[in-house]
């Protein structure tokens, strides 16, 4: 999804890369954001102190941008997350489970050692 993570002009931060499209926080910054629109488009109803608190809330982190920029980036590989993640395997080993018997013991219902549900799709 991010092409790279961050994109620098050498000196920091000039915008973040996702689908293709860089996002200049800059111009960002100068426009105020239609949290309305935002909350429209997902399908949010927002009270009018929920706007506001948000509204603050993303000027925050847009203000932020700022502090990053003061730190030399160019030398810095994009990643995606802060620490490596790794996944975590364990052997593929057979071991005991448990038995029709003991599978269909508490079931409510059950007939010729299977469960009975009740019907959960219709006919067409």
């Amino acid at each position: 999804m991010f092409d790279r993570a961050v994109r620098t002009n050498g000196l920091g931060v000039a915008g973040l890369t996702f689908c293709g499209a860089t996002l200049n926080w800059r111009a960002m910054a100068q426009q105020s954001i239609d949290i309305q629109h935002a909350a429209k488009l997902a399908r949010l109803q927002l009270s009018s102190s929920e706007v506001a608190e948000y509204q603050g809330q993303l000027g925050k982190v847009i203000d932020y941008m700022a502090t990053l920029e003061a730190y030399d980036l160019g030398e810095v590989e994009p990643m995606a997350h802060a620490m490596p993640v790794f996944d975590v395997w364990r052997e593929d080993v057979a071991r005991s489970g448990f038995t029709a018997e003991e599978a269909l013991l508490n079931a409510p219902r059950k007939a010729a050692g299977q469960f009975l549900v009740n019907r959960s799709v219709e006919d067409a």
